[in-house]
């Protein structure tokens, strides 16, 4: 690259040759069943049970339990647990302890040593 951001018109081709052989990138199985899910319904449609379904993609060494295939099958996002009872109650006593009482609160500045001229 020249320092005014001009390019050599060579470089047009090194870039071409680079992008077509660039590979696309490897999918997880959630992203491959998605992309082949309307075609999953279909052969559900047709009867299909899902464990054939399962011992095709196991055939392409993409391996899943019904569960898995119809939670990625599914249009809502999956459901986030809610958390552990133990956690859940460590993070209401810290709570607790991070807010004072009410009382702490009243205890904290008396009463008759608040003036209004003070606040103007």
């Amino acid at each position: 690259m020249a320092k005014n951001g001009t390019y050599s018109p060579d470089i047009i081709a090194t870039l071409r040759a680079a992008l077509d052989a660039a590979a696309p990138p490897l999918l997880t199985k959630q992203e491959v069943v998605r992309e082949l899910r309307n075609n999953v319904r279909a052969a559900r449609g047709r009867g299909c049970p899902d464990q054939q379904i399962l011992d095709i993609f196991a055939a392409q060494g993409i391996t899943m339990t019904p569960s898995t295939l119809r939670s990625y099958l599914a249009d809502k996002p999956a459901r986030v647990k809610p958390p552990r009872k133990a956690s859940a109650l460590a993070a209401a006593q810290e709570l607790k302890a991070a807010v004072p009482s009410e009382d702490a609160i009243r205890t904290a500045v008396p009463a008759d040593t608040v003036s209004l001229e003070a606040v103007e």
